[in-house]
């Protein structure tokens, strides 16, 4: 992988570590999704993520949760447009 390369992509937490309420709400979207054809598929736990990017040669790690995305790109929106699930994560890695 030559220096600078960077992969950038959104994943879910597993389900199984959300609160009651939070598993309610992801099987709701689940279902609707599925609906469309963009079943969800994989999950990842944030540490086990950075460490198999770091393994694949990956050294800046930036993982936003779904407050820390809300905040960097739906701060301060009229029309209250942020991320609805707590599982939703962000994540850029650069080489």
């Amino acid at each position: 992988m030559s220096p600078g390369n960077s992969v950038v992509f959104d994943y879910g937490i597993p389900p199984s570590t959300l609160g009651i309420r939070e598993r309610m709400a992801y099987r709701g979207l689940a279902r609707r999704v599925a609906r469309s054809g963009e079943s969800f598929r994989s999950f990842f736990l944030a540490e086990e993520l950075a460490s198999e990017l770091q393994r694949l040669g990956f050294q800046g790690i930036e993982d936003l949760d779904a407050a820390e995305i809300d905040s960097r790109y739906f701060a301060n929106r009229r029309d209250n447009l942020g991320v609805r699930s707590k599982a939703a994560h962000l994540v850029c890695a650069t080489s």
